[in-house]
């Protein structure tokens, strides 16, 4: 009631029913690296260096932008390798919170360079299935090169002591005697 006037009353509203067809996804020409994402997505990977020391951390950032199931969508695998020691992403979504439908997921990726010289940060493969189109696509993001310096030699800065010229001077305990218990 509003403000103590009025009486509550229920009512049974019905609709027409709503057909709607289900399918499942297709098992011809799915791509191994299919995750479960469906929709219409562009992909882009970016590092934060293209050139540091051996042993630094690289942040990789892997983008997905458009419209589809966000809420259900793994992290590409991206693997360790000779090259590369490379931790598990963490991730964020801009867009649409309620529905996550469209918007963009980023994945940010920590890349350890394991060995010097001139080495290539992977391209990343992505899987999606789009509906409208009822086909199966592979979103391949650009390798980057990353030159990784040898880095600094670590050098003991510590002085060496000459043994034989050391002389100790031996403090004499007969004079010691106990002042305070």
């Amino acid at each position: 009631p509003f403000f103590g006037f009025g009486r509550e009353q229920s009512l049974t509203v019905t609709s027409e029913l709503i057909n709607i067809p289900v399918k499942s996804l297709p098992a011809i020409d799915r791509p191994k690296s299919f995750q479960g994402a469906i929709g219409s997505f562009t992909t882009r990977s970016i590092p934060d260096a293209d050139r540091v020391s051996l042993g630094d951390p690289v942040r990789l950032i892997f983008e997905i932008k458009g419209t589809g199931n966000f809420s259900a969508m793994p992290a590409p695998l991206l693997e360790s390798n000779k090259n590369f020691k490379i931790g598990p992403p963490a991730f964020s979504f801009e867009g649409d919170e309620v529905t996550k439908h469209s918007g963009k997921q980023s994945f940010e990726y920590i890349l350890t360079p394991l060995t010097p010289g001139l080495l290539n940060i992977p391209a990343i493969d992505f899987s999606y299935f789009d509906p409208v189109q009822e086909k199966y696509y592979i979103s391949t993001t650009n390798s980057h090169p990353l030159r990784v310096d040898p880095g600094e030699t670590w050098v003991d800065s510590t002085p060496t002591e000459n043994k034989q010229n050391e002389t100790f001077n031996e403090v004499s305990t007969t004079d010691l005697f106990q002042t305070e218990n």
